[in-house]
């Protein structure tokens, strides 16, 4: 018989004893559970709101006007350039007359003598020295000497440009000296003490839209918002697009916004009594579909929703969510459907 030796038998017992404690350590961490996740929720209430619907336009002048002269001539006189505020009546520009007055002191001439003419054809019809016809000639004459001499001192006075409203030049056509047709432009001024905004409403928004209903306007290039008012709801839709137009007005009495800047408006339309609202960031996307997550059993199960009518940053949910679900706002956008967590 062979006997083993003393110091084969303890190497043995002090393996065996290492493998022992190796599997019990690896027993002992897989039985150490993940920690579950920390989350907060939101318990779900029905309220009022008041949808409203997002436009892009821009802004325009509540008066844009192009200015022209009914005579040709020289441009003798220009008050500036564009950017130049203007005043109701004041003189923008001159153009030489000299063919204006020569009209003008023309038609003079012939009123003058058709009044004559004319009296002298009345004394002699009251004396029964002349025939109606003549009188009624006489008449037509002096009617038709007195529409020229009109039109010719409306030319003539045209040839001094005055601007109509308070504003600015938007743009300048001609410089001096410049010869013009009869009838060119010269300038054209706008007015922006108030600014339109032009929309395109759909027959479902427009019957919830209102006269003199407030608006806001938020404008993109100076950051900050304003407010407006419907001015005018449009009695029939675009025959092509089948939508309404409305029309926004808004103050602007400092002119910090100029014509043509973008514009969002928010126009409010469809009011709710009660409705499931929640804000835009508690909704996770993922491949075009809309989820939240609900907290039922400690654990964090996904639901689809479908979003409805929005306002400033909340969103009115249509269906998939009801009054009283537990709403995980806070780490939910780290979550898997099914997973255990904790508030």
């Amino acid at each position: 018989m062979k006997f083993i030796p003393v110091y084969l038998l303890i190497l043995m017992c002090v393996f065996l004893s290492g493998c022992s404690k190796f599997v019990s350590k690896r027993e002992s961490h897989s039985s150490v559970k993940a920690p579950s996740k920390q989350v907060k929720v939101l318990k779900l209430k029905s309220v009022s709101f008041q949808a409203e619907r997002k436009l892009s336009a821009e802004t325009m002048p509540i008066e844009d006007l192009i200015l022209s002269t009914q005579v040709g001539g020289k441009v003798e006189w220009l008050v500036g350039d564009i950017g130049k505020p203007i005043f109701k009546g004041g003189v923008l520009a001159k153009v030489d007359a000299t063919r204006g007055r020569a009209l003008m002191e023309a038609a003079d001439i012939g009123v003058s003598s058709a009044k004559s003419e004319l009296d002298a054809v009345s004394e002699l019809y009251e004396n029964k020295l002349a025939s109606k016809s003549e009188f009624d000639l006489a008449r037509i004459q002096y009617a038709t000497a007195s529409a020229e001499h009109v039109v010719a001192n409306t030319a003539y006075e045209s040839a001094i440009i005055r601007s109509p409203l308070n504003g600015f030049i938007a743009k300048k056509f001609v410089e001096k000296f410049e010869v013009l047709a009869p009838r060119a432009p010269v300038f054209n001024v706008i007015d922006i003490s108030k600014l339109k905004i032009n929309l395109a409403l759909s027959q479902e928004d427009l019957i919830h839209v209102k006269q003199n209903e407030a608006v806001t306007v938020y404008i993109d290039a100076l950051k900050a918002s304003f407010s407006g008012v419907v001015d005018a709801i449009g009695p029939k839709a675009d025959r092509g697009t089948k939508s309404f137009p409305v029309k926004i007005v808004m103050d602007n009495p400092h002119q910090l916004i100029k014509a043509g800047m973008l514009a969002v408006v928010r126009i409010p339309t469809r009011y709710y009594e009660n409705a499931i609202v929640v804000r835009h960031d508690y909704i996770v996307e993922r491949k075009g579909q809309k989820y939240v997550y609900l907290l039922k059993d400690n654990q964090a199960l996904e639901a689809t929703v479908v979003l409805g009518e929005v306002h400033k940053d909340h969103v009115r949910i249509e269906s998939g969510l009801s009054e009283g679900d537990l709403l995980i706002v806070e780490g939910q956008h780290l979550l898997q459907n099914k997973e255990p967590v904790a508030h």
